[in-house]
């Protein structure tokens, strides 16, 4: 009686694995510097939330410097996606957009939104 199926001698789990493994980091080098894009423009409409309340911050520069760290991050920001607005204590900041990820067989549509409100002093 043969018993090479009890020890574990088929190669077909580590394949299975490997290529489970292959898929996950070629995902993951598509994901992983969009993921890291989107999180430094939410940082950095934090800043420029904060920096609001400076005589030169208006609201049409808020919006021009987010959009220039946009287009550095390489992020599909139109100056339609951002909208800055200040009421009598707040100054709020949103920018909504949509991200395209290809991912080899499935586009994944993100849709991001970054929404900061702060206190003007």
């Amino acid at each position: 009686m043969v018993r090479w199926r009890e020890r574990g001698a088929s190669n077909v789990g580590c394949i299975v694995g490997l290529a489970v493994l292959a898929a996950a980091v070629l995902v993951a080098m598509r994901v992983i510097p969009t993921r890291i894009a989107v999180a430094e423009l939410q940082d950095f409409c934090e800043q420029v939330a904060e920096q609001a309340s400076l005589p030169r911050m208006t609201d049409s520069i808020i919006a021009d410097q987010i959009l220039i760290k946009a287009e550095e991050q390489h992020l599909p920001v139109s100056k339609e996606n951002i909208k800055v607005w200040r009421d009598s204590s707040d100054i709020h900041v949103e920018v909504k957009y949509t991200v395209v990820l290809d991912l080899f067989v499935y586009d994944y549509t993100w849709a991001v939104v970054h929404r900061v409100d702060r206190v003007l002093f």
